[in-house]
């Protein structure tokens, strides 16, 4: 089976900012274990611009997807634990209803994966064929809360619901 980063599109420039994010969200809670001390629902507002254009797919401060999104996720990890995040732009009234779906950590990488300085996000992700699960989405273990591997048929699913923004890099695997 192969596997992708879902991400933003590289393309897309006028993602939302989301202000005063980080006095709500600790992102060390991010995960199975901890997501139960995050907010249920959540509204958070995003630097006024006529232009912004609401993605399919945000990465930054962490993974959120829409609801079109979501339940193609929902129909492969039927129960995957989410957060509800409204982004909200008060001067030009656009909003947009995110999830936060908390994903499951995988001990999955190879050792030939190349991080960037910053040791969160990577270069090139390499995957060790041995250790990857049945999940359809998961983060790597080590990696930052804004990773999101998906497996091919649910990239499929997603890019088939009239999705915006839908960024996929394909994951490099170790020889078996």
């Amino acid at each position: 089976m192969k596997y992708f980063q879902l991400l933003l599109n590289a393309r897309y420039d006028v993602m939302p900012c989301i202000n005063g994010w980080a006095q709500k969200y600790d992102t060390r809670f991010i995960n199975e274990k901890d997501c139960h001390k995050l907010p249920g629902r959540d509204l958070l507002f995003v630097e006024s611009n006529r232009d912004t254009v609401f993605p399919s797919v945000v990465n930054f401060p962490f993974f959120l997807v829409t609801d079109k999104v979501f339940d193609a996720i929902k129909m492969y990890e039927p129960g995957i634990i989410s957060k509800q995040v409204v982004l909200l732009d008060g001067q030009y009234a656009k909003s947009e209803v995110y999830f936060m779906p908390i994903l499951k950590s995988v001990d999955c990488l190879h050792p030939d994966t190349v991080w960037k300085g910053d040791h969160k996000t990577f270069r090139k992700i390499v995957l060790d064929r041995s250790k990857l699960g049945k999940e359809a989405i998961f983060r790597p273990a080590g990696a930052s809360h804004t990773i999101a591997i998906v497996r091919l048929d649910l990239a499929e699913s997603i890019l088939r619901r009239d999705t915006k923004g839908i960024g996929l890099i394909p994951c490099d695997y170790s020889e078996v």
